[in-house]
């Protein structure tokens, strides 16, 4: 089924997927999609003009709040990544979400969020806010410095990930 706006596109994204071959997504992993609905999506995920979106930096915010900050090996795991999707869901239910995981696609999902695995997830972010009609509306939960001063620089907010999804490790 072909996407013909920006909330139908939103609908078709899904954890699991092919490679997207145009930008935002530089590889990206989304449902599978002809050429034609990428713009769509990619207007949907950078964020519907009027409607707020909270786009999680997974590969940082993982560390903040799923495992010990320095226990770097199992910050890539399937159980961390499990871990910060449950967080995630809890503290930001009813809100659009995206969870951005740098890598291959591994399986993670969670109902009610939209999960991407990117090659560069930081760049997707980037990517997605540049593209965005309204970046003012999405707030990126990172704890990463220079992606923070690039939203800044984009329009977009940040909020770290202790404070936007209200936990620490556990």
């Amino acid at each position: 089924e072909r996407a013909t706006d920006p909330a139908r596109a939103a609908a078709m994204i899904a954890p699991r997927g092919v490679n997207a071959p145009r930008e935002p997504f530089r590889g990206a992993t989304v449902s599978c999609l002809q050429e034609e609905d990428l713009d769509a999506v990619a207007a949907a995920v950078g964020g519907e003009a009027g409607r707020p979106h909270v786009i999680v930096d997974g590969s940082n915010a993982v560390h903040a709040v799923a495992v010990d900050g320095r226990d770097h090996a199992n910050a890539r795991t399937l159980r961390a990544r499990a871990r910060l999707l449950e967080i995630v869901a809890d503290a930001l239910a009813g809100r659009r979400v995206t969870v951005v995981f740098d890598g291959r696609d591994d399986g993670s999902s969670a109902s009610g969020l939209d999960v991407v695995h990117a090659p560069d997830g930081d760049e997707w972010i980037i990517d997605s806010i540049a593209e965005a009609a309204d970046p003012a509306m999405i707030t990126v939960v990172t704890s990463d410095r220079e992606l923070t001063r690039r939203v800044a620089e984009l329009g977009a907010k940040s909020e770290r990930p202790r404070s936007a999804l209200g936990r620490s490790r556990t």
